[in-house]
């Protein structure tokens, strides 16, 4: 089966035909919700306000898919994180990076001011994410939360002795 007819059998987008590059932004700030969608001027215009929202927890979620993919690991995931008055997940799809973020549930005195979402907005347009298209193979949502789980300094020691994975649901999975 080539690539064209693959592409034409109801996977569309898997190899980045829907792709836009840049980070729809979707916030609900005490339950009032904004979206937006930032192109890489606006996306470096907006983290501006950021360097101050520092990044306190950091964690991989797992989720598994409904419908089975062409490749074995038929599972979604993304990157949640405690910031200082917000949490966020950051996830790519087969359409762009998604942000979204809520002030909800928030956990108090546990700030450890070394890294913010100023960072981690400037590794998405810095490490060429907004130009890497959706790639169910190779540029899909598990690379992509892998790459910014590491990114983030604190999380490689972390994933060595064995950080957990956990699924949108409250179950515990272990490391594959």
């Amino acid at each position: 089966m080539s690539s064209g007819s693959f592409r034409s059998s109801g996977n569309s987008g898997l190899f980045g035909e829907k792709w836009r590059p840049g980070v729809k932004l979707v916030t609900y700030d005490d339950g009032i919700p904004f979206t937006a969608f930032l192109e890489e001027e606006s996306l470096r215009n907006y983290r501006q306000n950021l360097t101050n929202e520092f990044v306190l927890n950091l964690r991989i979620f797992r989720e598994g898919l409904i419908l089975p993919t062409p490749i074995g690991r038929n599972r979604h995931e993304f990157v949640m994180l405690e910031s200082t008055h917000w949490y966020w997940t950051f996830e790519k799809n087969t359409e762009c990076i998604l942000a979204i973020g809520v002030t909800d549930y928030r956990v108090k005195n546990k700030i450890r001011e070394s890294y913010s979402l100023f960072d981690v907005l400037e590794w998405i347009l810095d490490s060429g994410q907004l130009s890497h298209d959706y790639n169910v193979f190779a540029r899909n949502c598990q690379v992509f939360a892998r790459d910014l789980f590491f990114s983030i300094p604190g999380s490689a020691p972390f994933a060595v002795i064995g950080t957990i994975l956990e699924n949108a649901l409250p179950r515990i999975l272990p490391l594959p």
